[in-house]
């Protein structure tokens, strides 16, 4: 389809086409893996919760595995809600910019039409003004009634408001699909880290840990 657009209709440059690729290998592959590992760190950190999402993944799935549907993954409430919580510890872009087509005034100042603002999204996230004991790894901050309470820019893995990002339902079921199948065949049952405080990062394009991720696996034998 790309490629036609260029060949057929003629609406983009060879330039134009090569951005769009590599925004759709970053943000549709990288970003996804570096949020799956993450979420296994936090599963090997906490396995009480690893627990909880494996019984949830195979009362869902099944006798068959290898059957995943969307309706099967929709049912995963509790390991999406840990994808979330993992997100919001772990955003994958720690800040977005914007530039004002309009004033907005926020308490005293006001910023005018025509600026560039910076959301630090990393430090929105971990701001205990928006979230009771930040550095709690604990999913049910995202059940229903919780996410109520909350301003709904609070939280922004994938920035918010009408230039979000497009992809934040394919993500979602692409983490899924990949963590689930970990999980009916794999137990996380180690990470070099013992406490989210002790796990260093570094932001630039994206959230990294500084000394890398690892996890050790065990082989599930009843799946």
């Amino acid at each position: 389809y790309l490629i036609d657009l260029i060949d057929k209709e003629g609406q983009w440059s060879n330039k134009e086409l090569i951005d769009e690729t590599r925004t759709i290998i970053v943000a549709g592959s990288d970003a996804t893996a570096l949020s799956v590992c993450y979420v296994l760190m936090m599963l090997g950190m906490h396995q009480k919760i690893q627990d909880l999402v494996h019984e949830e993944v195979e009362s869902i799935s099944g006798s068959n595995s290898r059957d995943i549907t969307t309706e099967k993954l929709s049912k995963m409430t509790y390991l999406e809600r840990v994808i979330k919580e993992t997100l919001r510890l772990f955003p994958v872009g720690p800040i977005i910019g914007r530039h004002l087509d309009k004033n907005v005034t926020l308490k005293d100042h006001t910023l005018p039409a025509g600026s560039g603002v910076a959301i630090p999204i990393f430090f929105l996230h971990r701001d205990p003004d928006l979230w009771n004991d930040p550095l709690t790894f604990d999913p049910d901050r995202f059940l229903p009634e919780e996410v109520a309470k909350r301003h709904r820019y609070s939280y922004l893995p994938f920035s918010g408001g009408p230039r979000n990002c497009i992809g934040f339902r394919y993500a979602m079921m692409a983490m899924k699909i990949i963590l689930s199948t970990i999980l009916r065949h794999y137990r996380i049952v180690s990470t070099e880290y013992k406490s989210i405080s002790e796990i260093k990062l570094k932001c630039d394009v994206a959230t990294k840990c500084v000394e890398g991720q690892t996890v050790e696996l065990e082989k599930r034998f009843c799946s």
